[in-house]
């Protein structure tokens, strides 16, 4: 972020991409000689001190501010070079280096910039550096290469040299496994020279595994006086080469003479998610940067998939939520009162629980027009590589409270049943659904979705290795057939008693020549993954279902989805086969429009996800048959929605739906909503309108897959009719509502912060 952040929102990325709108959009930031992107590789990528500002980039009076940024590049082959930019990062110009830096600079190796006071500073690996007071029109040595055959890998300005009101005098030079301490001194302004200083090395306590590298180093002004130094040891020194991170700790020093360190043990609890496995797992640091708010106590720390808040410099630890609070489901019913006007919203987080809230849909433009209830406590479980809890219960790790809720009033209004996929059972055969009515008396209710290896090796039928529900959903007919269904990596189940009991259906069968699956005791599961449900919107006379499956090809990487359709309520189920029977796609939503009974017959439409441009959106023109006679054409007019780099773009397949009016709604997954009416003889999407929306039905740049964290719809459109097809939507923690078709929206529902699982974490005290 730039020095004045605040006042222009500026980002850079990777030393590729700029924002100016803090961090919403983004565009290729280019070198002005060639007007291109970046054909050297900029060393922002790699270090975060590879860009500098000017040291009066937010100077207080306009006419002396320079809005100007620099930054280095370096690539195989390729001479290193630094680049400055007067128009905050639009366009750069090579600076013509003296003789005396150009030959100091190493190939292939990134030089590090830092800008301290009114001087910015560059140093090479092997810590020779450079002053300069006009921003690169002409250098000063400060320190010639050193001797050592230490390499730096971080620069940065030691802010606990902030002292008694003066500005911060000293720089921190990091190698593999020391830091150093060196005071740059001004002999002369103009022409600036300098006097050479010694480093100083900094005495870190012998307490790291042999051979684990210092990974980040940061310093902290506090109040008054106050600052600290943070130190995290185990870097990945490559993308192939990354050692145990599972032990990283970081220590913390509040003495800047003596150093006294403390260290904090700082378990990765997200890291479930990640099937338990340490950051280097993944060839990953297991933290990722330390920012301290100056003036404050307050410390942050990232992790490799989270992020932990210190409010005492250091000394303990608060974890901050900030994945496991994100909602990952949503169901809409009429309120228990007045449910013609009010709508009840629910909504799950990933792992803090479930929540509801009662919405006023006529007074959407009135700040009380909601009410916000904890009404489901959030299971704590104790997993099995957490400390060993003293109650005689255990939670099985992973598969629990990956939530999906449902929630269903048959008399509209009075009663409500909620359903939701809670995990599974002590034993790891059941997956269970947790029921809960009005007087919310909770019933779980097993389901046997893993056969036990015996069975397997006598019978040949085996399960996969998580057999996980990811779905369940009430009936649209649910007031006269009573029926739920859930569904997952094992196939389909359906209730026929309110959700009392569950029976397994069929699910839909491997039907593709060589496709496979995981292995179960050397026998193979023969049934596809359901990740998506679709009802008919006639489905009370037509029964009719559609559903994306997924199966798992040996020697690819990434799951291959099928479409399939079924007309008797989820019994038995046809492929609507792709064009290449061989390669079915990466189909991330399926909608039906009419029903088989409807004049145009059944009509589905699917976004396919494509990972070099933009997503597609197809439409099945030939209904006569619902496999291989459907022939899926690319529906026309809808607007392309790419992105730049890390925004892929693209639709979100959980933000997808079908207005009461016939118009079908599609959310981008950067943000914006499109709305039409499908033309199934053109195979057109006509009337076209494009909304400004939040995030809503994931934000990520990449589909859903077995290893995301969620499959269910976050773009729910209430099946109640007196609710004129009022929109709800999802966006991280908070959940929207538009009255007007997706013109504008409203935030109606946020999720509280939920305290964090593991408490605080003291730092005890090592020499």
């Amino acid at each position: 972020m730039s020095p004045a952040f605040d006042e222009d929102g500026v980002v850079f990325y990777g030393g590729e991409y700029l924002s100016k709108d803090g961090g919403e959009n983004w565009q290729v930031m280019k070198a002005s000689r060639s007007g291109r992107r970046w054909l050297n590789i900029s060393c922002a990528k790699t270090h975060k001190d590879g860009i500098a500002f000017h040291p009066r980039y937010k100077h207080k009076n306009s006419k002396y501010r320079r809005r100007m940024v620099m930054m280095a590049t370096s690539s195989t082959n390729t001479a290193t070079n630094i680049w400055v930019s007067d128009d905050i990062g639009l366009e750069f110009r090579k600076l013509n280096l003296s003789p005396s830096v150009r030959n100091t600079l190493e190939e292939e190796k990134c030089p590090m910039l830092a800008t301290m006071g009114t001087v910015t500073y560059l140093v090479t690996q092997s810590m020779a550096m450079f002053g300069t007071a006009d921003f690169g029109e002409s250098w000063s040595v400060v320190l010639p290469a050193q001797a050592s055959k230490e390499m730096v890998m971080q620069v940065q300005v030691d802010q606990t040299s902030a002292q008694g009101g003066h500005e911060a005098d000293t720089l921190l030079l990091v190698t593999k496994n020391k830091v150093y301490r060196v005071k740059p001194r001004k002999v002369k302004a103009f022409p600036l020279k300098f006097s050479a200083p010694a480093p100083v090395q900094i005495m870190l306590p012998d307490t790291s595994p042999v051979g684990h590298p210092i990974n980040l180093v940061a310093t902290h002004r506090g109040t008054g006086e106050e600052s600290s130094i943070f130190v995290s040891r185990t870097r990945c020194p490559t993308e192939e080469v990354c050692l145990d991170t599972s032990n990283d700790s970081v220590i913390t020093s509040h003495n800047i003479t003596g150093h006294t360190w403390g260290t904090s043990e700082i378990k990765d609890w997200f890291a479930l998610d990640r099937s338990g496995k340490p950051a280097s797992h993944w060839k990953l640091p297991e933290f990722t940067n330390i920012k301290g708010v100056i003036g404050t106590p307050r410390v942050y720390i990232g992790t490799y998939s989270g992020i932990y808040r210190s409010d005492n410099i250091g000394d303990s630890w608060l974890e901050l939520d900030t994945i496991a609070n994100g909602a990952t489901t949503l169901s809409i019913s009429p309120a228990p009162v007045d449910g013609g006007r009010f709508a009840r919203v629910t909504t799950c987080t990933y792992r803090g629980g479930c929540f509801w809230g009662e919405v006023d849909l006529k007074a959407l433009g009135n700040d009380a027009s909601v009410h916000i209830v904890d009404v489901m406590v959030p299971q704590t479980c104790k997993l099995s590589f957490e400390q060993k809890s003293t109650e005689s219960k255990q939670c099985h790790y992973c598969l629990f409270q990956r939530y999906s809720v449902s929630v269903e009033s048959p008399t509209f209004d009075i009663d409500h049943i909620s359903l939701r996929i809670i995990g599974s059972s002590e034993d790891d055969k059941n997956s269970q659904i947790e029921r809960s009515t009005n007087d919310f008396a909770d019933v779980t209710i097993p389901l046997k979705t893993k056969i036990d290896a015996e069975t397997c090796n006598l019978t040949g039928k085996c399960s996969p290795a998580q057999p996980n529900l990811r779905i369940i959903k009430f009936s649209p007919n649910f007031k006269e057939d009573k029926t739920v269904y859930a569904a997952g990596v094992q196939g389909l189940w359906r209730s026929t008693d309110n959700g009392l009991t569950f029976e397994r259906l069929s699910g839909i069968s491997r039907a593709e020549t060589g496709e496979t699956c995981s292995k179960c005791d050397g026998a193979e599961w023969t049934g596809r993954d359901i990740v998506s449900l679709s009802f008919s919107p006639d489905f009370v006379k037509d029964d009719t279902m559609v559903a994306i499956s997924q199966s798992r090809f040996v020697g690819l990487l990434k799951d291959k989805r099928y479409i399939s359709v079924s007309t008797d309520g989820g019994a038995k189920w046809t492929d609507i086969v792709w064009k290449k029977a061989d390669d079915p796609g990466y189909w991330t939503s399926a909608v039906i429009i009419a029903g088989p009974k409807a004049p145009t017959g059944l009509t589905v439409v699917a976004t396919r996800f494509r990972e070099k441009d933009y997503d597609q959106v197809f439409i099945n023109q030939a209904s006569k048959a619902l496999n291989h006679n459907a022939k899926w054409t690319l529906l026309k007019k809808v607007p392309k929605h790419k992105g730049v780099g890390l925004e892929k773009g693209g639709y979100s397949g959980y933000g997808i739906a079908l207005l009461p009016s016939g118009e079908l709604i599609m959310s981008v997954w950067g943000g914006g909503m499109v709305v039409g009416r499908i033309n199934k003889r053109k195979a057109k999407l006509t009337d076209i309108r494009e909304y400004n929306t939040p995030r809503l039905g994931g934000s990520s740049n990449m589909p859903g897959s077995n290893k995301e964290r969620n499959f269910n719809e976050q773009v729910l459109v209430s099946p109640d009719k007196r609710h004129k097809g009022v929109i709800f939507g999802v966006d991280k923690q908070d959940i929207y509502a538009s009255v007007n078709n997706g013109a504008t929206w409203r935030k109606v529902l946020s999720i509280p912060f939920r305290l964090p699982r593991t408490g605080t974490m003291s730092s005890p005290k090592v020499s």
